[in-house]
């Protein structure tokens, strides 16, 4: 597949409408489905996927300001969703021409003989692609917050595009297309697959983790890249904010679909039998707020030297009983609210940090309270802007694809995205001199509200 060719499909599937999925279609599987269970989500995620990745390759050139067109972290953050895009549409097109006609099965025996020659493992990590690299494992340093890391190399060079008079992109006017098998659950009306459902799911969940290999340094680059720009390059103003805030609620749907197609493909040695994919619907936020608080205080000693302890309080006296959720990103946000709580109490010297929890008809509410510094009322409302934040790091920051970052103002616009995501939320009030009250709330009675879209 040429670079022109790839364009050209890039532009096609942006005119595509994406097909917005249900909550509850996540959960409509038995606790470890087999290949033939999955198939539909495969053929539906094929499909969908390249779809996103083609909108939002478009849009970063669309609404960013023309001082961030060209800037590298942006030219490399497309190519990389390029490179995923041209490998799904390669899987895309193998699955659709076997789908509708039993004789076109040169995809899947291509498949079949790659999986005999290596693991599941090696070809989930060997190389980037081969669209437009011949080298197997490239890799290229990229400088983030004034650390070289080594990321997976960038193909489809955005620059290249622009070379054969690509770009800049005209706005992208919107098509309806059929809607035939956009489900992410159910049964794939076909039988000619029915011999192979394990070679395509199999080798599916190898590419997913590829790309999410891949995509992994996006988050901290773009959180490294505004921490770096001054702010008449890039200035904190809404239509930034709503920017970042887009950017980031992609890449969280597109990281949240892959990981569970990938937890539903092969389930975690140990995981309860109340986990689907990523999902659980047995979630107890006493064992989250206790793992939560040490994980918390590990990373505070770490780089503070010492920590503080965490009073517990169970208002509901034990009496909760457990729901439907991501229990990940209920941790993520508490770990990030007890993580400043920590560090202000042992800036000020003195102090507590309290975390509360209760139930209410339809949600769970988690409460944290300090008496530390506080937050100055002038910068209440900076809050939650991304690229604002009050630490000064003692040390360099370890900076990689799979660290927490501390030190970029991601913490907390993140917390409260990933709340809002599923109907919930992150309310703050802070006293300077006083201390500080988060409150989570966390959507608990799923039946009783409009089902949320991904």
């Amino acid at each position: 597949m040429s670079q022109s060719h790839i364009h050209h499909r890039l532009r096609s599937y942006a005119l595509r409408p994406t097909t917005p999925i249900p909550f509850s279609s996540l959960i409509r599987f038995p606790y470890r489905p087999t290949a033939d269970q999955l198939l539909q989500t495969t053929h539906f995620l094929s499909q969908e996927l390249p779809t996103r990745l083609a909108h939002r390759y478009f849009e970063l050139k669309e609404s960013l300001p023309p001082s961030l067109h060209n800037h590298p972290s942006t030219l490399k953050v497309q190519d990389w969703y390029a490179e995923s895009f041209s490998e799904l549409i390669e899987f895309a097109d193998g699955l659709e021409a076997h789908r509708v006609d039993s004789r076109r099965v040169e995809y899947v025996k291509k498949l079949e003989q790659q999986q005999r020659r290596s693991s599941i493992f090696g070809a989930a990590f060997g190389g980037t692609g081969k669209w437009f690299n011949t080298k197997r494992n490239a890799t290229e340093q990229i400088s983030i917050g004034g650390q070289q890391v080594e990321v997976p190399a960038g193909l489809a060079s955005t620059m290249t595009l622009e070379s054969i008079g690509a770009l800049p992109f005209p706005p992208l006017r919107r098509q309806a297309f059929p809607s035939q098998n956009r489900t992410f659950s159910g049964t794939l009306p076909t039988t000619y697959l029915t011999p192979y459902t394990r070679t395509y799911t199999t080798h599916f969940s190898t590419l997913l983790t590829k790309i999410a290999h891949r995509h992994a340094p996006i988050l901290p680059l773009t959180a490294s890249t505004l921490s770096t720009l001054p702010f008449s390059v890039i200035p904190p103003t809404p239509t930034i904010q709503q920017f970042l805030s887009d950017s980031h609620t992609f890449q969280s749907s597109l990281r949240l679909l892959i990981y569970h197609y990938l937890a539903l493909h092969r389930p975690l040695r140990g995981s309860p039998s109340s986990q689907i994919g990523i999902i659980d619907t047995n979630v107890s936020i006493p064992y989250i707020v206790e793992e939560s608080i040490i994980d918390a205080s590990n990373v505070v000693e770490e780089v503070m030297g010492h920590t503080v302890p965490v009073s517990i309080i169970d208002k509901d006296n034990g009496t909760a009983k457990g729901f439907t959720h991501i229990p990940t990103w209920i941790r993520y946000a508490l770990f990030e609210v007890l993580k400043n709580s920590l560090r202000s109490v042992i800036e000020k010297g003195s102090g507590s940090v309290n975390v509360s929890y209760h139930t209410t008809p339809t949600s769970y509410k988690i409460e944290i309270t300090d008496t530390g510094l506080g937050i100055p009322e002038k910068n209440l409302a900076k809050v939650f802007e991304y690229a604002y934040t009050t630490v000064k790091l003692r040390k360099p920051a370890v900076v990689s694809a799979d660290a927490p970052i501390a030190g970029f103002g991601y913490g907390l616009p993140l917390s409260r995205l990933y709340m809002r995501f599923f109907g919930g939320d992150l309310e703050l009030e802070s006293e300077e001199g006083v201390g500080t009250k988060v409150v989570l709330t966390i959507q608990r009675k799923w039946e009783d509200v409009k089902d949320v879209m991904i």
